[in-house]
């Protein structure tokens, strides 16, 4: 499997003061995750995460407040990518599970003719 991982990090004013100078904005995290079996995709998934703030007099604190909501967000969205990838492979883990089952309940079938 080939595993490819995209992120994007924006931010955007979403409201200015009457002089035009921003009064709030938002940032945005974005990470698409595609998973690929021999060149053939099987999965694309995007996990998107918003916070919106306040802006700051200081633009050093704001630029550390930016810093420390990027973290937030980014943990955030490991731990979905972290639920999801658990979910694919229990599915896959399910599905070998019925497939031995069902092989297995084939080869009892074989025995219980032959036998008979």
């Amino acid at each position: 499997y080939k595993v490819i991982v995209h992120s994007e990090k924006d931010r955007k004013t979403t409201s200015k003061n009457t002089a035009g100078e921003p009064n709030s904005y938002q940032l945005r995290l974005l990470v698409t995750l595609k998973i690929f079996e021999n060149e053939n995709k099987l999965i694309e998934k995007n996990f998107e995460k918003t916070s919106n703030y306040n802006n700051l007099n200081s633009k050093f604190e704001l630029k550390q407040f930016e810093n420390i909501l990027t973290k937030d967000l980014t943990k955030q969205i490991n731990l979905e990518i972290n639920s999801f990838v658990n979910k694919i492979d229990n599915s896959i883990q399910e599905f070998r599970f019925n497939v031995s089952i069902a092989l297995f309940y084939e080869v009892y079938n074989i025995f219980k003719t032959s036998g008979s």
